[in-house]
């Protein structure tokens, strides 16, 4: 029997160095982010012919989020290495020794592309041909996140006539830049690349279901406790809820394990 809550220690590594980059990432952030508006605060004073909200999109739109590329190598290399490590643990539940091997490789592969692509999607960014360019359709970008925690922040100072300094208070108090939004973050995305190796891993070898197990952490009821009680589901249809595979939400420890007919179990994070 699996247990639910299995944390793997190269995985909770790469947790551990994805949430303090982030950390040192956003308290640089809070302060230059805190600057910019400020400024743009000042200048805003003038436009009385404009609402709250139009005012708070031009203020958001002005600023840079080029220092956000940054983060790309960095997670590039954490998520590969987070898939890599998941690759060689579901790799233990093969039986053929010869054809792991090929699978070895190819889910390798696989998972470094996965890094790759998730780093710059992360940052509401894409790779196109080699140039790093804007992404609208980029999937839980923490850019856009970003972008609504400051907007909200950016309306009420309008609203209220905060004075730059206490909306830089503000930002610093928000979840925006703060130490449990980084970990969530770091668990999430780790999470993600844990999966998404399982699973190559899985299909290759023929797997034809998922099932969900969840956290023992897990204590609130959510679309986790539906993707539980649905069973083994084709593995490529979604849970209920809508979710393809695990995390099921940011923060979501739950483990998602895929089924090989005959063939025993893989999963991210122990063998049955």
């Amino acid at each position: 029997m699996i247990d639910p809550d299995y944390s793997h220690p190269e995985k909770e590594k790469a947790i551990a160095k994805a949430d303090a980059k982030l950390k040192g990432f956003f308290q640089s952030q809070r302060v230059e982010v805190s600057r910019a508006i400020g400024k743009h605060l000042k200048a805003k004073k003038a436009s009385a012919d404009k609402d709250a909200e139009q005012r708070a999109d031009e203020i958001i739109a002005s600023l840079s989020w080029a220092v956000w590329d940054g983060l790309v190598p960095d997670f590039q290399d954490l998520l590969g290495s987070t898939g890599t490590e998941a690759v060689s643990i579901a790799m233990e539940a093969l039986e053929d020794a010869e054809a792991g091997r090929d699978v070895f490789s190819l889910s390798n592969e696989t998972v470094m592309e996965y890094a790759r692509n998730r780093a710059a999607e992360m940052v509401g960014r894409k790779w196109v041909d080699g140039v790093l360019v804007d992404n609208p359709n980029a999937q839980w970008a923490i850019t856009s996140s970003t972008r609504e925690y400051l907007r909200e922040l950016v309306c009420d100072a309008l609203n209220s006539s905060w004075t730059p300094s206490v909306l830089a208070q503000k930002i610093d108090e928000s979840i925006a830049f703060g130490s449990y939004r980084a970990e969530l973050i770091a668990r999430t995305e780790t999470a993600m690349a844990y999966t998404a190796a399982t699973v190559d891993v899985g299909k290759r070898v023929g797997a034809t279901t998922k099932t969900i197990q969840m956290s023992n952490l897990h204590d609130v009821d959510d679309v986790c406790d539906a993707a539980h009680e649905a069973g083994e589901v084709p593995i490529d249809k979604p849970y209920p809820g809508g979710s393809l595979h695990v995390p099921l939400h940011p923060n979501c420890r739950c483990v998602e394990m895929v089924h090989v007919p005959k063939k025993g179990n893989v999963n991210g994070g122990a063998t049955e």
